[in-house]
Formats: C-alpha cells, sequence, structure tokens
C-alpha cells in the first residue's frame, strides 16, 4: 500500500552462495557478519530468521548497499487508492471453522498431497513447508506422532497464527470498516 522499494534483482548465485554460507557459517555468525553491514537491518530481524537474514546480505552484495537503505527510499508508489475491511468474525466461530477447514482438506486428500512432497525428501528449510499442517504431518511420517495428534497439533498452530494475525491487525492497520457480525456470515457466503 506504501509501495515497493526498487530493489535490483539479485542473481541466483549470489542467493545461493548466501545460503550455503548461513549453512556453514551458522545463525549466529552470519548474523554478525551481516550487522556489520548492516546493523539497523539486524536489530529488527529475529536471530534465527534465516531467510530475512540471507535475503539482506544477498541485498548488500549484490548492491553494496544495506536493505535497510533500501527501504528508507522512495518505492514505486501504488497507482491505486485504497479502503481496508477487516474481516473480524467472532473467536468462537473462527476456531470452530478452522478445525471445520481442516477436516474438509483431509477429506479431500490433503494427506497424500503432502506425502508426495515428503517423498521427495525436500530440503527442510525451505518456507514452502511452513504450511499449515505440513510439518505436522511431516512428523506423523517419521512416526514422531499419530495421525490424530497431528491434526490436533496442526489445528492449534493454525489457530495460533489466526491469532496472530488478529493482532497484526490490530496494532498495524486502521480499517475504513471493520465488519464484525456480519463477517460470519460473509465468510460462509464466499466459501471461506
Amino acid at each position: 500500500m506504501q509501495g515497493i522499494s526498487a530493489i535490483p534483482a539479485v542473481p541466483a548465485e549470489l542467493r545461493a552462495q548466501a545460503n550455503a554460507d548461513w549453512e556453514a557459517m551458522g545463525g549466529d555468525a552470519f548474523r554478525a557478519r551481516l550487522a556489520q553491514r548492516d546493523p539497523e537491518i539486524v536489530a529488527r530481524l529475529k536471530a534465527g530468521d534465516r531467510q530475512r537474514h540471507v535475503r539482506a546480505w544477498e541485498v548488500v552484495q549484490a548492491t553494496g548497499r544495506p536493505l535497510s537503505d533500501w527501504q528508507k527510499g522512495e518505492g514505486q508508489p501504488a497507482p491505486w487508492r485504497f479502503k481496508t475491511i477487516l474481516l473480524a468474525p467472532d473467536r468462537a466461530w473462527l476456531r470452530a471453522r478452522i478445525e471445520t477447514r481442516f477436516d474438509v482438506m483431509l477429506e479431500q486428500g490433503v494427506l497424500a498431497e503432502v506425502r508426495a512432497v515428503f517423498d521427495r525428501k525436500p530440503d527442510p528449510k525451505s518456507p514452502g513447508l511452513k504450511a499449515h499442517g505440513a510439518p505436522e504431518f511431516f512428523r506423523y511420517f517419521r512416526g514422531e506422532l499419530g495421525l490424530e495428534a497431528a491434526r490436533q497439533v496442526a489445528i492449534d498452530h493454525t489457530r495460533q497464527y489466526a491469532k496472530r494475525q488478529m493482532t497484526w491487525f490490530r496494532h498495524q492497520l486502521t480499517p475504513d470498516v471493520v465488519a464484525n457480525s456480519a463477517a460470519e456470515k460473509f465468510l460462509d457466503k464466499i466459501g471461506v
């Protein structure tokens, strides 16, 4: 909504090298090295956030400028005007809806989809493996959890994520419209 910083593309080999450096050095040493070039970004990042640390390092390597400088720059303004609508359903309704939606996904074959990914032995640090349910089902496939336990942990994690989203919205966004009581009806109508 505020525009996007015009950060140049980073060559794939720099990205690969940054990821290899993280692996070889470990997170703490990588973070310390990044702090020498971009202390401002390091101060904003959580210590274990590999993806954002690697991104900051690859940008400084590719451009000679810290990512924090790029983020301060004039972005390309968004060509639209925005109105924000916050759908804020009742928490009990949302919790029940998350469980129901998860069970529908199970009925429709998500377990087989996740199994197909698991069988390919993907890099455990791939961002896509953080999808709701994937880590829990991977634990099930490795024999660390039963199916019902994996299901329940995945539902709990999804509920926690929804709660964090609502907290973020309350603190970071001033909506033009808040749909409370109507949110459930609207979400039911559109099939969410």
